[in-house]
């Protein structure tokens, strides 16, 4: 496996990782908006 294979990889999920965690809060905000307007 070369090095700049891995540096692919590693770039691949830390995009996904960001990504979903930015979905996270997305929910968790609208989520939120619900529970206050209650």
């Amino acid at each position: 496996m070369s090095f700049n294979y891995i540096i692919k990889f590693f770039s691949f999920f830390i995009i996904l990782f960001v990504h979903s965690c930015g979905t996270v809060k997305k929910l968790t905000e609208e989520s939120n908006k619900e529970i206050n307007i209650d």
